[in-house]
């Protein structure tokens, strides 16, 4: 078992982890021996492969196949090969509870909100040793934003609240927008919000129009997630936060220690990943614990707490945007007329002269596009206006 850095040390929900880093629902968690592997690389809570109570006998098994290209990773799987039985379900956590007091949070798939089925279950994982749920919406009907959908989730989360004895959240994705989810439910409904799942999209398809993923055939929609994520994480973690939505763990293309913190300073507690330990093994959790620590401190940051509370009261919206005046300037010494410059359609203010070195015009106001392309490194820069 991983020592616990002191500055690591955080709450969520009422949970007490020894890192903000929560293995997500994913291939590294679906057996016992995968979420004592994450605890014991440092992990401050594991979330459990998505559980539902079904027969898998019932559904059609299709192994999963996965495929990588530029845009991300995409998955395709079947519903039985991406969730738990609750069978299954409960003789693993079971499991790993006599093993670790590492928290375990229970991934329970909500098919239907206005079924008692996802509540039932939740109360069969708790009693084996889960110390928290979050409802998994991937396998919701679409479309999941709208007003039916969301009634029923309020239902839902009532009969949760009024049921189980310890703290649960919904884990989002892009079908239910930050600010849609932020006006219906206030944050009494639930103890926490997990970000972002992956979305469900078209398959990268050939120029005949065939899916491209190897072994596979057949499919209208694949599962996509990579660092085109971060971004989106990011804006759903402000909107919460200023909502009032205090308990979020961030999650979905966050990839080191400094994705991590900007998370916490926009409003998390926590992080969960799961692309990160499929690609680089479990290890990445220690690796990155100790990355945390040493960011921490040369921040100046005595634990994740102040890091987070520091960072929202800059927040606070008292202070106006402004810019500092700049204007690009070519250093000649460094240029080499390659016409890269000229030709960037964005600016107006750079014109090309014959065999020479580019002209910038006395009206430039410093955006920075020019700099940011150049192939030269610090041929263009930016300098203050005197």
């Amino acid at each position: 078992m991983e020592k616990t850095d002191s500055t690591l040390v955080t709450a969520f929900a009422g949970l007490k982890l020894k890192s903000p880093i929560i293995a997500a629902s994913g291939p590294p968690t679906e057996s016992a021996a995968a979420m004592l592997a994450c605890a014991n690389a440092g992990a401050g809570a594991i979330v459990t492969k998505s559980i539902v109570d079904y027969a898998r006998t019932a559904w059609p098994n299709i192994p999963r196949r996965v495929q990588r290209n530029q845009r991300g990773l995409w998955i395709q799987g079947s519903f039985a090969s991406e969730t738990l039985t609750l069978t299954e379900g409960r003789a693993m956590t079971e499991a790993v509870r006599q093993v670790t007091d590492v928290p375990i949070i229970a991934s329970v798939g909500v098919l239907d909100p206005q079924s008692d089925a996802p509540v039932e279950a939740a109360l069969q994982l708790v009693e084996v040793g889960a110390s928290m749920v979050h409802f998994d919406l991937f396998y919701l009907p679409q479309p999941r934003c709208s007003d039916a959908a969301i009634a029923g989730l309020r239902a839902l989360f009532g009969r949760a609240r009024a049921a189980l004895p310890v703290p649960f959240g919904p884990k989002l994705n892009i079908d239910i927008p930050a600010h849609r989810f932020a006006l219906a439910f206030e944050p009494t409904l639930f103890d926490a919000v997990f970000l972002l799942d992956s979305i469900r999209v078209p398959p990268p398809l050939s120029p005949h129009g065939n899916p491209t993923i190897d072994a596979w055939s057949g499919g209208l929609e694949c599962s996509l997630f990579g660092d085109w994520q971060k971004p989106i994480t990011l804006q759903y973690t402000r909107v919460l936060a200023d909502a009032g939505i205090s308990q979020i763990c961030a999650g979905g293309g966050l990839r080191s220690a400094s994705d991590i913190l900007e998370a916490i300073m926009l409003g998390a507690g926590c992080a969960q990943i799961a692309t990160q330990l499929m690609i680089h093994g479990y290890d990445w959790i220690r690796r990155v614990n100790d990355q945390l620590a040493a960011l921490l401190s040369e921040q100046g940051y005595s634990n994740i707490g102040s890091a987070r509370n520091i960072a929202l009261r800059s927040r606070d919206g008292s202070s106006p945007e402004h810019t500092t005046p700049v204007h690009a300037v070519i250093d000649e010494s460094k240029c080499q007329p390659c016409g890269v410059c000229t030709k960037l359609a964005f600016c107006p203010f750079i014109s090309e002269q014959p065999n020479s070195i580019p002209n910038i015009d006395d009206s430039c106001y410093g955006c920075g596009f020019c700099e940011q392309y150049c192939p030269h490194e610090g041929a263009i820069r930016m300098e203050p206006i005197s």
